[in-house]
């Protein structure tokens, strides 16, 4: 009897403080007129981070924000937060008050909570839309950005991609599985409350067929000096071949790196070996390559773009009319799993594809559109 009376007490008294929480925050957001906007807090690719960079060149304030898990960070935000430190009640109120107070605009990525006043530990995306609909409430224009992985139905893309790493993730596609999960089945909440929805390749809007694309972007002058500095095949030896995979598994790491190993060896190219990078090292790491690998997911991740943008041959898998919107294939040399050797093998200097590729992420990933399409959002 005791010990339920001290647990019926404890869950009042936390009842109570998230009641408080909530009224101060909207009562704080209601009173302020700040129309700055807020990205975050995944920054995934460092997307947000570059969002942020594009909107305030052209005028409109904004910040980026990450809730960091990792000591080396390789993409940098204007807001970063240990998360051991922000999964505390008191800074997760704080932060909640300071969004209120200095943004008129939020976009959350990936459905990943903000403050989540309704929960002591259990940060899922339900809690997520709990924020925004609370952000809201406190007269906050809210929106939000999928990534990939964070919304992607894995059974589908091995459906229909035969080169899928969806096929055999193991136990971590388990754990991106059941993170999918959870937000797709926040999608309805989503869409009754009318919040608007992106997605950053068009791929995902088979998951969000109501999304709007929301291209991602690169930083197209510093890649672009790389190519004009250091153009690639400007030296007599073999290729030299990058391989950077974030996540081994996703990029299909098992069956790429032996390729590249024995190629290697064998003096047909040379495989240029790192670990992991700073973003701000990029360019440089670029600039001794002539050619990036990337993966068989079935589009151009942000990696693969900015090799364009350097003047770096990309290869990589195309899922079939994925592109359409974009009224044109990107620029790559289109490979498989049987056929990725045989394309290092023949590889030669392609001025043509290289131009084509540069011009390619110039027109649609450079943020402009990106921008735009983030502050039309925010003033409908």
């Amino acid at each position: 009897m005791r010990l339920w009376l001290r647990t019926k007490k404890a869950n009042y008294l936390q009842w109570r403080e998230q009641v408080r929480a909530e009224k101060t925050l909207v009562q704080v957001g209601k009173s302020s007129s700040a129309s700055r906007i807020f990205i975050g807090p995944a920054n995934s690719a460092g997307q947000a981070t570059l969002w942020a960079k594009f909107l305030t060149d052209s005028g409109s304030s904004a910040d980026s924000m990450r809730i960091t898990n990792d000591p080396v960070e390789l993409f940098d935000s204007t807001i970063k937060i240990e998360r051991l430190t922000w999964i505390t009640w008191k800074r997760r109120v704080q932060f909640g008050q300071e969004i209120a107070k200095n943004y008129g605009a939020v976009f959350v990525e990936s459905l990943r909570p903000l403050f989540a006043y309704k929960t002591v530990r259990t940060f899922t995306a339900e809690r997520a839309v709990d924020d925004l609909l609370l952000l809201r409430k406190a007269k906050k224009k809210v929106a939000v950005i999928f990534h990939g992985s964070d919304i992607r139905d894995v059974d589908y893309h091995a459906s229909i991609n035969p080169f899928s790493p969806y096929n055999n993730g193991g136990s971590e596609l388990d754990a991106v599985k059941a993170r999918a999960l959870e937000a797709r089945a926040q999608l309805p909440r989503l869409h009754k409350a009318n919040i608007p929805l992106f997605v950053t390749t068009p791929d995902l809007l088979h998951e969000v067929p109501n999304a709007t694309w929301l291209p991602v972007c690169v930083d197209v002058p510093t890649f672009s000096a790389v190519a004009d500095s250091h153009q690639a095949f400007q030296h007599n030896g073999v290729p030299r071949v990058l391989y950077l995979p974030s996540k081994s598994w996703v990029k299909s790491a098992e069956i790429i790196e032996p390729i590249l190993d024995t190629l290697d060896s064998e003096g047909i190219i040379h495989r240029v070996r790192t670990g992991r990078v700073p973003h701000d090292e990029l360019p440089g790491l670029l600039a001794q390559c002539d050619v990036l690998v990337d993966q068989f997911v079935g589009i151009l991740g942000v990696l693969a773009l900015e090799a364009m943008a350097a003047g770096r041959i990309v290869l990589t898998h195309i899922q079939g009319d994925v592109y359409k919107q974009v009224g044109q294939k990107p620029p790559v040399i289109e490979i498989s799993p049987a056929t990725l050797e045989s394309a290092l093998r023949n590889l030669k200097p392609d001025a043509a594809l290289v131009q084509n590729a540069r011009e390619f992420v110039a027109t649609n990933h450079d943020g402009k559109r990106s921008a735009e399409l983030l502050r039309a959002s925010t003033q409908s």
